[in-house]
């Protein structure tokens, strides 16, 4: 009766959400263009956040989380002639869909302004122009169902409140910013 009890005590013993690390790794996918093996992803680049203060990371910020791999997307494009010949490519023959793009962030930023003032329109130019500029890329996360796919800030906190919780994770969460790059046979290391 008395085993019972205490294992009783430690079911019901209620875990503190906690997490210590977020290790965000910028990693290489090749997606071959002709008859090459793919090849397992290379990483490029690595940042990490830590923070002995729980809350700071359980509730670390969508927005934050994005200058961050900005960052390393920067970096990446600045350090990878590669990276900047394919990006040069990829604007190249997306024009009319960039136009598009910019019609539609046009409207939803004359949209804000008229909701709070000249300031929103000049950042949401200014945004949408920096992102149209990075490397296409996926935010993704391995669980214990495999990959997972993080693409907004609703994803981002949702995997945060899990991962300080589980047991498993030991307090940090691993993520991969994937680059979207097609093999055109020369290696990302000539190019650097």
């Amino acid at each position: 009766m008395k085993m019972l009890t205490q294992i009783q005590l430690l079911i019901d013993n209620v875990i503190e959400p906690s997490l210590s690390n977020i290790n965000i790794f910028l990693a290489l996918a090749t997606h071959p263009t002709s008859g090459v093996e793919v090849k397992p992803l290379v990483k490029l680049d690595q940042t990490r956040l830590s923070s002995t203060h729980i809350p700071q990371l359980t509730s670390y910020p969508w927005q934050e989380f994005s200058s961050e791999v900005a960052k390393l997307l920067t970096k990446a494009k600045a350090s990878y002639p590669a990276i900047r010949a394919h990006l040069a490519a990829q604007q190249d023959s997306s024009t009319a869909k960039t136009d598009t793009l910019t019609g539609n962030l046009q409207e939803l930023a004359a949209a804000a302004n008229a909701m709070q003032g000249d300031n929103t329109d000049a950042l949401a130019k200014k945004a949408a122009h920096e992102a149209a500029l990075l490397p296409r890329h996926v935010i993704k996360t391995v669980g214990p169902n495999g990959w997972e796919r993080i693409a907004d800030a609703e994803q981002w906190a949702d995997l945060l409140a899990r991962r300080s919780q589980e047991v498993w994770a030991d307090g940090v969460v691993n993520v991969v910013v994937e680059l979207e790059v097609e093999d055109t046979g020369k290696g990302m290391e000539e190019g650097r």
